[in-house]
């Protein structure tokens, strides 16, 4: 099928689209309540939102290589050079994005454990934010960075399909 009849993604594709976007936003999610939950929790939290983060950059390079593998279906913006080049850029920051919160998360949640290694408090922390506070600034950033992406994506898809009257979520959903 050529790039221009196909109407939608590769299921591989969209399930890895999806898989990532619940995996994301449970990653967002329980990031932020790490540090307020019950102190014999801090620990398990933070576990689950660094494994959630490593299976998300996985993810994020598997769905690189399909891109670059997979046939897409041709471009919805083809014709709107701005829109276009948005799409484009916000793709591309995603891609990013993610893979720099989860390096830095990484750096992070090691650099913390080898401050455990000096004498300080094991985890959980007492005080989760006077651990590393310059690498927990720099993810806090990049992670808001990415969360701002996932707004304009979903604002993007609403404009699509409300405003332009594109169907535009067929193209990232299961069917003929």
């Amino acid at each position: 099928m050529s790039q221009t009849t196909r109407k939608r993604y590769h299921p591989v594709f969209i399930a890895v689209h999806w898989l990532m976007a619940l995996l994301v936003i449970a990653t967002l999610v329980g990031g932020k309540f790490i540090s307020r939950g019950l102190p014999a929790y801090k620990s398990i939290s933070l576990h689950n939102h660094v494994t959630l983060g490593g299976i998300v950059v996985i993810l994020i390079v598997i769905r690189f290589i399909l891109r670059l593998a997979l046939t897409p279906p041709a471009d919805a913006n083809a014709s709107r050079p701005l829109l276009k080049f948005s799409a484009l850029a916000v793709h591309i920051l995603f891609y990013v994005g993610i893979i720099g919160a989860g390096i830095s998360g990484y750096t992070l949640y090691q650099g913390a454990h080898l401050a455990d290694l000096f004498g300080n408090s094991a985890l959980p922390y007492p005080d989760f934010f006077q651990i590393l506070p310059l690498q927990r600034r720099v993810h806090g950033v990049i992670v808001n960075i990415v969360l701002l992406l996932v707004f304009l994506h979903i604002g993007a898809v609403a404009y699509h399909q409300s405003k332009l009257k594109e169907n535009i979520m067929v193209r990232m959903w299961f069917g003929e």
